[in-house]
This record gives structure tokens, sequence and C-alpha cells, in this order.
């Protein structure tokens, strides 16, 4: 038993190790490939020095450490359904696509999913406005706004229907700016949505409702290989809004 067990860790450890590399070759490099790489790692390193490992840790350390994976694996569980029911009524004046990275001038395969989940949604309420909302990151060409609104452009969303906002560096900065925009685009009350990945909506509704929106989402399917970088970067940034609030 024992060794079946060994076995099963290391060749999870192998697959979140080449996981995380893979990521880190064709994603902008960030604290979710980062975890991911070194929990392979640790995994890798539970393997090889298995009976000395769990000779030498505490009986009072082993229970924090089943605890907190227990709290990880709900928290993650929670995030995912929560974001997967779509409470949109596709009459909202506005939806928000939040932003996800891109490569040179091109959207991440994230950020590209999330803008088609844009385009779903638009076909279904064409009269509203689609707000793409991100700045330039320091590993980017142009604005994450910029990318999104000519890959809208070419999917054939008319460019009446867009509007860029191009300064945010954050998801509460998402939110923020985006209202600031609107406030100045209607000149009476709106109603919004926001379109990201389910694992991110929990934690984005919470920020939207901090900077003043009430919203629904809309929620763009997550890849497999993108579901572990993303939840365990999501579980820690969701700790720090519970603290924060931001």
């Amino acid at each position: 038993m024992k060794r079946i067990l060994k076995t099963i860790l290391l060749i999870i450890g192998i697959a979140v190790l080449t996981n995380g590399i893979a990521l880190s070759f064709t994603s902008n490099f960030n604290l979710g490939i980062v975890l991911t790489i070194l929990l392979g790692c640790v995994l890798i390193f539970w393997y090889i020095f298995w009976g000395t490992i769990i000779k030498a840790l505490p009986k009072w350390f082993k229970a924090i450490f089943i605890i907190f994976l227990v709290f990880m694996v709900s928290l993650s569980s929670f995030l995912f359904c929560y974001g997967k029911s779509n409470d949109v009524t596709y009459k909202e004046d506005a939806i928000v696509v939040l932003g996800a990275g891109i490569h040179g001038e091109r959207p991440s395969q994230v950020l590209a999913d999330r803008l088609k989940s844009a385009i779903e949604y638009h076909k279904k309420n064409p009269d509203c406005v689609i707000v793409v909302s991100g700045g330039q990151g320091r590993q980017e060409s142009i604005s994450e706004a910029l990318a999104m609104e000519r890959y809208l452009l070419a999917n054939g969303i008319p460019s009446d229907k867009i509007i860029k906002e191009d300064k945010s560096t954050s998801t509460f900065e998402n939110f923020v700016n985006s209202k600031a925009i609107l406030d100045d685009t209607f000149d009476k009350e709106y109603s919004v949505a926001f379109i990201t990945n389910e694992y991110h909506v929990y934690r984005a509704r919470g920020i939207a409702e901090s900077a003043g929106l009430e919203v629904t989402h809309y929620h763009s399917s997550t890849r497999w290989y993108s579901v572990l970088p993303g939840t365990l970067r999501e579980c820690l940034a969701v700790m720090k809004f519970w603290v924060f609030k931001n």
C-alpha cells in the first residue's frame, strides 16, 4: 500500500511540475505558475524522502498540513461551483471583460476564452456595450484592452459597442475604472455583467460590489492545463480579499 501511495505521489508530482514548466514557456510568468512548480517540487521531494519526512514531522504539524490541504481543496471546489452558475439576464446595459494577460500583442488563451464568452453573450444581447478592461503589463507590448478590442473587432463586434479601459493593473482597478467610464457613458441607471473564469467569479463579484457596482456574471470555462495554477493563485487572492477587501 505504501509503495502504491509513493508511486501515485511521484506521478502527480511529475505531472504538476511538468504542467508548471510548460506554462512558463507558453504563458506570462505569474504567481500561479510559480506555485505550481513549487508544488510539483514539494511532491517529488516528499516521494524521495518519504520515510524520513513521515518520521521527522511532529503530529501537530501533520494535523495542520491535513487541515490546510482539506481547506484548499474545499475552497477550490467552492470557487469553481460558484462561478459556473451564470446569473446574467441578457438585458444588461454593459459587460466588463476582465483582462488576463497577452503575449506580445496577442491575447493569452485564458483571455481569448473570456473574449469568446463575451461574443457568445453579445449575440444574445447585441445592444449592450462591451468594456474591455486591462492595462499594459511588464511582459506586454500593448495594453490588454487594445489587444482585446482588436480581437473583438476581428470577430465581428461593432466598434461602437466596444469601450477600452486601458489603465488598470488589478481586478479592483478593473471595476473602479470601468465604473468611472460607464458613469460618463450612461445618463441613467445602468446594469452591468462581468466576464471572467469561473474560479475568479467569487472574488471578482465581491470586488465589484466594493467598487460600487451591482453585477451579474457570465463565466468563461478554464482549460484543464490552467486549472491548477489559476486555482492556487486565486485561493491566495481570496484569502487576501477576505482580509483587505480588494
